[in-house]
């Protein structure tokens, strides 16, 4: 599950399994299932047993691995798939490319799970898109919501940095954004310029990669997925 897709076959087949075992199942006697599966997979406050749903649980795991691609860049694996599939790039920014791995393949599946979990945390700011990135950790989207003024949108952050006081460059910021947005960037601790911008994990306190809270993070992303299809599907039948 590390490391390859299971089919969607053998997911159904054990989770049934798993299900059926729970019931009390016996041979040649079928007991109720009172509450489905994905249900009894709902964390404890929210009615549920916490019950890991197998499909969610393996694009967690398969997060992990696209984590560490993006964390040890310098590691023999990560050398190795970086100059097959992504030669002077890194992995949110690949694609598939030509005659894919499988395991390459099932890594990929789980970057939107890892776009969306990950963080820029502001060091130099050389590296994040004042517009585009995800690096206020304050708000639902990470994401600046408005809209481009002043400087262009492939803007980066260091342009807002006073550089001389290594502080925020407040009458600019002023200047582009609203109130609320300035105190939003301005609570944020900027790092010595030594050191450069870092990816971190929104989904823990320690800013700290888990598969338990990717796997939390993939089941809540199901569900609005899932919601804005059936609103979709709803408006588009009156």
């Amino acid at each position: 599950m590390s490391f390859f897709r299971l089919p969607k076959t053998l997911i159904k087949v054990t989770n049934s399994l798993m299900s059926k075992f729970w019931w009390g199942f016996t041979e040649n006697l079928n007991k109720i299932a009172w509450m489905s599966w994905k249900k009894l997979g709902r964390k404890k406050d929210s009615w549920g047993l916490g019950f890991r749903e197998l499909d969610c649980f393996n694009v967690a795991m398969l997060a992990k691995q696209g984590w560490r691609l993006l964390k040890f860049p310098k590691s023999l694996g990560a050398r190795v798939i970086r100059e097959k599939y992504y030669p002077g790039s890194n992995f949110l920014k690949s694609n598939l490319g030509k005659r894919p791995s499988f395991s390459w393949r099932s890594i990929c599946q789980a970057k939107p799970l890892l776009e969306e979990g990950i963080i820029w945390r502001v060091g130099n700011g050389l590296n994040i898109k004042i517009w585009e990135d995800k690096w206020l950790p304050s708000t639902f989207s990470h994401k600046i919501q408005d809209p481009v003024r002043i400087l262009n949108r492939e803007a980066k952050v260091v342009e807002i940095i006073n550089l001389d006081t290594n502080w925020w460059n407040i009458p600019l910021i002023e200047h582009i954004f609203p109130m609320e947005t300035v105190e939003k960037i301005c609570s944020l601790a900027i790092s010595p310029r030594t050191q450069e911008d870092k990816l971190i994990w929104a989904g823990t306190k320690t800013r700290s990669f888990s598969v338990r809270s990717t796997y939390h993070l993939e089941v809540d992303r199901r569900v609005r997925v899932l919601g804005c299809f059936l609103a979709c599907m709803s408006s588009s039948t009156v």
